[in-house]
């Protein structure tokens, strides 16, 4: 668990940011979700305390010092991720079995992050006069 955070507000915020990729965003493409899904997520954000069933919130820490943002993106079998700061945030499609949000570690998926990132960052190419370690 995260330190001296509230576990529901968290579930919460991640629910909405997942939710809003299900919207066309300026250049970020929409996330298809399956229907029961989208509908579990509005109930979700109207009513907090009536929790999902049909998807579940995975965690996972990255421990080496990867401060980054991504937005979401789609996976495999319907779920998808994104990524703040030192953290992963996984929504897996599929009945949650009472456990809404879990937190995992995951060495090789965090290694591969990391270097997707500085790949990205290695090929980033200058905008404006702003540096390239804060614009990109």
């Amino acid at each position: 668990m995260l330190a001296n955070i509230d576990n529901d507000l968290l579930h919460y915020f991640i629910v909405s940011i997942f939710w809003r990729s299900s919207f066309k965003w300026n250049e970020a493409k929409k996330i298809e979700f399956p229907e029961k899904v989208i509908k579990e997520m509005k109930e979700y954000l109207i009513v907090p305390q009536k929790k999902p069933q049909s998807f579940h919130i995975i965690i996972i820490p990255i421990f080496d010092l990867c401060y980054s943002l991504m937005f979401v993106v789609p996976l495999k079998n319907e779920s998808c991720m994104f990524l703040i700061n030192n953290f992963v945030f996984y929504l897996v499609v599929g009945d949650n079995k009472d456990n809404y949000m879990t937190y995992k570690i995951h060495n090789e998926l965090t290694r591969e992050l990391k270097n997707c990132i500085v790949g990205a960052f290695k090929k980033a190419k200058v905008k404006g006069k702003e540096p390239i370690d804060i614009t990109w």
